[in-house]
């Protein structure tokens, strides 16, 4: 049997509308000897489960069934990477898949490169038109494009774009190096993913071929506005103990500036989420999340979240000064004009 290049988390919970399909996009590779794909079983109440065990009967070289009780994507993560066989590690979730070149050509580099995060584009679907939209990194028109295919220190790269999920894949012995779990029963723990390993980061390679299809559009997606609202208290979570992890890690400037990169939009989506509820509602949580940011993430609170949107911005500090006393009128006067 070969040397697993690639190990694939791949987290499933109530995915049997999706789960063939994520599956059957590393199977019609011809890099699937080459992979070691986890399925982790989330505690399933549908066919998940079955629908997994087949896969894995079929494929024993490369396919491996988790089955546990419900934890959420952190633990699911967490188990993948204790598990974990392959030389490098990615996360593709189960309702999404990946391009055959672009898997077929991220193994090939996995193969020579030693570098501890390799990043790609990759495409952003929507679910009603399967519309693919590219997010790409290199920008190839401007003049501090990265080469396709070069490894780079990570000063180079910091703060020039925000990290995500879907770009990213890790060698696995520097996850392992983590001395902090990803939150369990928790959402938005994605960023928790990409960052806690961002101080044992020294080299990044970049390979300028789309492997992830991202799909958008499902209503119950925990990026839906509803559904930020709903769960806004388990992104509250993350937003403390990323800022938490931050204050303690040994890093070099470079290293804080890629956390501080996602971690400015992180705050950004906390205050989203409160001009986005009902204002008798979200008054009181406002306060509370600019006293933490305060005592805690002092740049945050005055400075670092006013470049993401300057018109937003003013709306906070108007709150401030004010402390609350108009706090009704300028939410709905917020919703009226975005």
């Amino acid at each position: 049997m070969k040397n697993k290049i690639l190990t694939i988390s791949v987290a499933a919970y109530n995915a049997e509308k999706f789960l063939e399909k994520c599956l059957k996009s590393f199977i019609n590779s011809s890099v699937l000897d080459y992979l070691e794909i986890i399925i982790v079983n989330d505690g399933s109440k549908d066919s998940t489960m079955k629908i997994a065990r087949e896969y894995e009967e079929k494929y024993p070289n490369s396919i491996r069934v988790i089955d546990k009780e419900n934890g959420g994507h952190g633990s699911t993560i967490n188990a993948s990477i204790a598990n974990a066989s392959g030389k490098y590690f990615k996360v593709v979730d189960s309702d999404d898949w990946v391009e055959k070149d672009g898997i077929e050509r991220l193994v090939e580099c996995l193969k020579d490169t030693d570098a501890d995060l390799v990043l790609n584009p990759f495409y952003e679907v929507y679910v009603d038109s399967e519309k693919k939209e590219l997010v790409n990194l290199f920008n190839p028109s401007e003049e501090n494009s990265f080469a396709d295919n070069r490894v780079y220190d990570l000063e180079v790269i910091a703060g020039k774009f925000d990290i995500q999920m879907h770009m990213a894949t890790y060698k696995t012995c520097i996850l392992r190096k983590i001395d902090q779990k990803i939150d369990e029963h928790c959402f938005y723990v994605d960023a928790e993913y990409i960052l806690y390993p961002i101080p044992f980061v020294k080299t990044v390679q970049m390979l300028n071929i789309p492997v992830y299809d991202y799909l958008l559009g499902n209503e119950g997606q925990s990026v839906n506005i509803k559904q930020l609202i709903k769960n806004r208290n388990q992104h509250l979570t993350v937003v403390k103990h990323i800022g938490e992890y931050y204050l303690k890690a040994d890093m070099d400037p470079a290293q804080k500036k890629v956390i501080e990169t996602r971690y400015t939009g992180l705050v950004c989506a906390q205050y989203f989420i409160y001009y986005n509820m009902e204002p008798a509602e979200s008054k009181k949580e406002f306060f509370e999340f600019e006293s933490w940011l305060k005592k805690n993430m002092p740049y945050y609170y005055y400075d670092a979240y006013k470049a993401i949107r300057e018109r937003f911005f003013r709306y906070i500090v108007f709150n401030r000064l004010t402390r609350g006393l108009f706090w009704n009128i300028s939410i709905n006067n917020y919703n009226k004009k975005k």
